[in-house]
């Protein structure tokens, strides 16, 4: 299983997620930042990277009892003129073969998110 197991969908059950998630902001490694420097680090990032779209290619693939993985593309419209730009995770020309993976822990709840190469 890699996802949380959510039986009772009724909104205390939802606060109690929350207060989870929230507890666990520190043990959450999101793209290398780590409690707090994830907001500030996000901050950083999509401000450079203005209309981001985050775009699955593929359906996940479990590659372990918590994680999953897919391969992605990315766009945005460049800050300085609007331009589109478009960064594909794999790419046969440049000989890239990457995905973002998603980790789990035994609760379900996220606790990293990475961008790695894929190796045969």
């Amino acid at each position: 299983m890699c996802c949380p197991n959510n039986n009772n969908s009724n909104s205390n059950n939802n606060s109690n997620n929350n207060s989870n998630n929230n507890s666990n902001n520190n043990e959450l490694d999101l793209y290398g930042l780590r409690g707090d420097d994830v907001r500030p680090g996000l901050t950083s990032f999509f401000q450079n990277y203005p209309e981001l779209h985050h775009e699955l290619i593929a359906e996940p693939t479990v590659v372990g009892p918590m994680t999953v993985q897919y391969p992605f593309v990315k766009s945005w419209r460049r800050a300085e003129d609007g331009v589109v730009e478009r960064w594909s995770s794999v790419d046969g020309e440049k000989g890239r073969n990457k995905v973002e993976r998603l980790e789990f822990d035994v609760n379900g709840f996220l606790v990293k998110v990475s961008v790695v190469t894929v190796t045969d």
